[in-house]
């Protein structure tokens, strides 16, 4: 028999949840099950789930998975696992079923009831930077959200559904995309809506009251600021190299600097990349507002926005940045700094599904099957961050998913998860095993330190923000300085 204390304690929670699921009482009620059936949704979910993590396929309408596949893999659970209780079926027969819209709600059920699973493996440090966060800003901070969309091409017959941002091309006619909050409080996903490629993606950020949302550059829009602090909440994006604004305020190096006020930001973009640069700085926003001038005529005027803004420099570009944020100055400008690292982790989130799990496996022109494999890679992608991040705690160290990946005995340990998890006996107990007693196999598949130095792992960046928060930079108070007139 199996032994669930070799494992660590947030996989054995894992399997306690998944084998809470009812997936033939779940089938029912969302429709993919009607009546009596030979079909076995356990061993199709698990087939799906195995697919999705085996191997990585290309980009392309012409790569991916095929009926024959999925119907191979569930005949293969079958035969070798009877207490599952089905029967074998024909490639005819999974093609009936998989193409069903209930087995898209189905798979989605899944991951959603999944996503109640909490990691855990860094909640004591982000609960460490929450409390400072609160005590330097002097109301709660409840969470930190990172926001980004991902993308994948799905076949051009779907272009009606998921039109594309480029059509140039034959090949990206139809485009999906995930429009992701990935909460770091929890760490897992808080949000996301699949949509087309040319969806705005600032449509999809919602803000909440006490949170700090971190977003890239393409969610750039003046207004969002004004309605972040309407709302109670912080707000942190990596702008353009280019922003165009006037200076009210500015701090060089931590000291209080009237020359740059009335300059436009384009004058201190060649600085040396050494000076740190805080400002506040006034932006013209797209709403107008209608005034009346000394001759009586109703004109339209651009509404001006107030951000703070921070130079930064940008190793890996060779060039100086700006961070726009709404965050009082109260927290320094390096710390801000550290916070937009952050947003790496929700791009490492991308990276695994892509590359790790086969979002971009989708050789179908069903609407709904395309679905059901992004809810499959979904689903994969988050068991495998969980026993990953279990390993993680049980041995101490920040284990990187794609260097784990590299090791055989992990994705046949990640197949006896899927078969265990399902109720089905496995020989997991001799993969985890392999791993256990193996620890310098587990050395190899850690952060490396490149990465750390880089700031791009988790707990290299809490740990940096600690110590800013420790050894805070010169900070004084900015004066209240008259607005002055805006250049036109």
């Amino acid at each position: 028999m199996f032994n669930c204390q070799l494992l660590p304690a947030k996989t054995q929670e894992l399997f306690n949840i998944i084998k809470s699921f009812d997936i033939r009482q779940l089938s029912k009620e969302v429709g993919f099950i009607e009546r009596v059936r030979k079909l076995c949704p356990e061993a199709l979910i698990m087939a799906l789930l195995t697919l999705c993590s085996i191997r990585n396929v290309s980009d392309g309408q012409d790569n991916g998975f095929d009926i024959c596949e999925i119907a191979s893999y569930y005949n293969l659970y079958i035969e070798k696992y009877p207490e599952l209780g089905g029967v074998k079926v024909s490639a005819k027969d999974i093609d009936f079923q998989i193409y069903k819209p209930g087995l898209t709600v189905l798979m989605r059920t899944v991951f959603e009831k999944l996503l109640k699973h909490p990691f855990d493996s860094n909640r004591e440090k982000i609960c460490e930077l929450k409390s400072e966060l609160s005590n330097c800003l002097g109301f709660e901070i409840s969470d930190i959200v990172l926001h980004d969309g991902c993308y994948k091409i799905v076949h051009s017959s779907l272009c009606n559904d998921f039109p594309a941002t480029r059509k140039s091309s034959s090949k990206q006619s139809a485009q999906m995309g995930l429009q992701t909050a990935l909460s770091l409080t929890a760490e897992t996903i808080t949000s996301l809506t699949i949509t087309s490629a040319t969806a705005n993606e600032r449509n999809y950020l919602c803000f909440q009251k006490g949170c700090i949302h971190i977003c890239d550059a393409g969610y750039i829009k003046y207004e969002l600021f004004d309605e972040a602090t309407k709302a109670g909440a912080l707000l942190i994006i990596k702008g353009y190299s280019n922003t165009s604004g006037t200076i009210l305020e500015a701090k060089v190096n931590g000291i209080i600097d009237k020359s740059l006020a009335g300059k436009s930001l384009k004058s201190i973009k060649n600085l040396p990349e050494t000076i740190n640069i805080d400002m506040k700085v006034a932006l013209k926003g797209k709403d107008k507002t209608a005034f009346v001038d000394s001759n009586g005529n109703t004109k339209m005027m651009q509404n001006n926005i107030i951000v703070r803004i921070i130079r930064f420099f940008d190793p890996h570009k060779g060039k100086c940045g700006f961070i726009l944020t709404n965050i009082p100055s109260c927290v320094t400008g390096n710390i801000i700094k550290a916070l937009l690292k952050l947003r790496w982790q929700i791009e490492l989130f991308f990276r695994d599904l892509k590359g790790y799990n086969n979002l971009r496996a989708a050789k179908t022109t069903s609407k709904s099957l395309s679905l059901t494999f992004v809810w499959a890679s979904l689903t994969s992608q988050l068991l495998k961050s969980i026993f990953r991040r279990s390993l993680s705690l049980s041995f101490n160290m920040e284990i990187s998913t794609r260097r784990l990946e590299k090791f055989s005995c992990f994705s046949q340990l990640y197949k006896d998860l899927v078969l265990f998890a399902f109720g089905v006996e496995s020989k997991i107990n001799d993969s985890y095993k392999l791993l256990s007693n193996n620890p310098d196999l587990i050395k190899k598949a850690k952060n490396t330190t490149k990465q750390i130095q880089e700031l791009r792992s988790m707990n290299a960046v809490l740990d940096e923000i600690k110590r800013l928060f420790n050894c805070p930079e010169i900070c004084f108070p900015l004066p209240e300085l008259p607005l002055l007139p805006l250049k036109k």
